[in-house]
């Protein structure tokens, strides 16, 4: 064992830990269990149990089928462009020498 000691390695994590419960899982459970009600106020006073209508009513939209296939295709692109240039530039600056120009350096190695 690294740290025979465990206070420290609590004392380094905390932060890291409360930042995570308090702005992504707090967050996340009180969204997925107020998407089982109706809301009717931005408060949230007025609310009315639905269960699972909420749900059923988002998959039956076309609107919501039409922008998650914009969204797949939208991501196949990015990750291949965003690969592909990267391969490319990644080539490209593999074969820089030093005291040449970008074209000459690109011409000398055909």
């Amino acid at each position: 064992m690294i740290y025979k000691d465990k206070k420290i390695v609590w004392i380094f994590l905390l932060p890291a830990l409360i930042f995570l419960i308090g702005f992504l899982y707090i967050p996340f459970f009180v969204s997925i269990y107020n998407s089982l009600f109706h809301i009717k106020d931005l408060a949230g006073v007025d609310k009315t149990w639905v269960g699972l209508q909420n749900y059923i009513e988002l998959f039956r939209d076309t609107n919501i089928h039409t922008s998650l296939i914009n969204t797949a295709i939208m991501m196949v692109l990015m990750v291949v462009f965003e690969l592909g240039l990267g391969a490319l530039f990644a080539l490209f600056v593999d074969g820089v020498r030093r005291g040449l120009n970008s074209t000459e350096q690109y011409f000398s190695s055909q």
